[in-house]
């Protein structure tokens, strides 16, 4: 409390006012704080989808029947899968009628994929296939 005709803060003002300003310096900093964990979060998500579509992308030219398991390394991309069969091995069906030249299997196989940094797997289900017949015409 200033007594009459004196000029400036009370030593109490000034702590109070140091308290609300630490206060507020303080929420600012957690906002900021969880604003760059989330971003990072995103980042670090962003580059795991990237990550998982681009060995997805490969594993489109896998066949598990013939290569079951493998790594390879794509770029700075490692990925490495693993196929186990859920449907047994079967010859497939002919158009319009009759056997197939193929036989096929189902395979679920598991991705891992990764670079230095940023690692994800993922399963996905394959069509394995082998050429057991060669195709003859009856000319």
């Amino acid at each position: 409390m200033a007594i009459k005709g004196e000029k400036g803060f009370s030593l109490l003002e000034a702590v109070v006012a140091m308290v609300l300003l630490a206060s507020v310096g303080v929420s600012v900093f957690g906002w900021i704080n969880g604003t760059l964990n989330s971003l990072h979060r995103m980042k670090s998500v962003q580059k795991e989808q990237q990550i998982a579509r681009n060995a997805l992308t490969f594993m489109e030219t896998v066949n598990p029947m013939q290569e079951s398991d493998g790594e390879t390394a794509v770029g700075n991309l490692t990925i490495r899968w693993e196929s186990r069969l859920v449907e047994p091995v079967r010859k497939g069906a002919g158009y319009p009628f009759g056997d197939s030249l193929y036989r096929l299997g189902l395979y679920d196989v598991t991705v891992f994929a990764g670079s230095e940094d940023i690692q994800t797997h993922f399963t996905v289900r394959l069509a394995g296939y082998e050429q057991v017949e060669v195709f003859r015409t009856g000319f």
